[in-house]
């Protein structure tokens, strides 16, 4: 295999987060609610993330820890 087609190769694996159909109805998109729902769990993720960085410089400013 040279080293161009085992390249295209291991983009063409699935990762870990990929979603394999099992049932017909997995392959049907999401409803408008479900969408807001994990659009909603996104942004709190995000914030918290934030929220967390924050408070984790302010304790290494406190310590002088840069």
């Amino acid at each position: 295999m040279s080293d161009t087609a085992y390249n295209n190769w291991i983009h063409e694996q699935l990762e870990p987060e990929d979603r394999l159909p099992r049932y017909k109805s997995d392959v049907r998109p999401y409803t408008a609610t479900q969408l807001v729902r994990v659009y909603q769990d996104e942004i709190i993720t995000l914030q918290q993330e934030e929220e967390d960085n924050a408070k984790q410089d302010a304790y290494l400013a406190k310590h002088g820890i840069n």
